[in-house]
């Protein structure tokens, strides 16, 4: 398909609905060049693609259509982007967002991650990197970090872990965990007692490399799942921090 520009051929598109099973790539950015170019890279790559230029857009073309990915400029203009992402979070789960950014800030890598990006990338970025993350993403959102083990349900202490249903019970009631946050408690669950370091988890579950992409990625995302799953998250009881190592996780 085409990428289209909201303000060329938006009403032409069909609405909710219409793409049940592959959805749409929203490209949200303020640089009508940058746009352009990550359309149609991703367009090259198979990807159906809707563009936006403003947070007011993306707000827009998000209400109208079933989208399967976004790529979202830290800095789009309209207002804050963080806000985009804890709203597409709330209301899809599963939704994977990647923010681009010109920062390489940690504070910025880790406010995107907090809200609830799977991913970061800092400008200016490459085809093949996009293509790339784009394709993890996508790939891990639909098939989970690995093979499910034998035993595809987990428990330990008051949580549940189904590993076929990707869902957490947490004390009687079902947490909603991101597909990174899923994928990394899985990794976890299934390796009882080991201590994982967070390059081992950001190649486990990110397919990627510190070179390539920050550690903090892991640090941020362990948070994140700690704040859902654990009754005290300053003082957790399953995932625990191996100082100077990573993280293990204790049933």
């Amino acid at each position: 398909m085409v990428p289209l520009e909201m303000n060329q051929s938006w009403q032409a598109m069909p609405r909710r609905g219409a793409y049940a099973t592959s959805g749409l790539t929203l490209v949200a950015d303020n640089d009508p060049r940058a746009r352009h170019e990550l359309a149609q890279c991703l367009g090259c790559a198979g990807l159906d693609v809707v563009t936006a230029a403003s947070r007011r857009e993306a707000f827009y073309i998000a209400s109208q259509v079933r989208l399967n990915l976004v790529l979202l400029d830290l800095d789009l203009s309209g207002g804050d982007a963080i806000t985009f992402v804890r709203h597409q979070r709330s209301y899809q789960p599963l939704l994977p967002i990647i923010v681009l950014a010109d920062s390489v800030a940690e504070s910025d890598r880790v406010a995107s991650l907090m809200a609830g990006a799977d991913d970061y990338i800092s400008k200016p970025v490459s085809s093949a990197e996009v293509i790339a993350r784009t394709t993890v993403v996508l790939r891990r959102g639909a098939c989970g970090s690995s093979e499910p083990s034998p035993a595809t349900t987990l428990r330990f202490g008051d949580i549940t872990l189904d590993l076929a249903a990707r869902s957490v019970v947490v004390d009687g009631s079902e947490v909603s965990l991101t597909p990174k946050e899923f994928d990394l408690l899985s990794v976890l669950a299934q390796h009882p007692g080991r201590a994982f370091s967070r390059v081992e988890l950001l190649a486990d579950v990110w397919r990627s490399h510190p070179e390539w992409q920050s550690t903090t990625t892991v640090t941020v995302h362990i948070r994140r799942l700690r704040e859902k799953i654990e009754a005290n998250p300053a003082e957790p009881q399953h995932v625990r921090t191996v100082y100077g190592h990573g993280y293990r996780l204790d049933v």
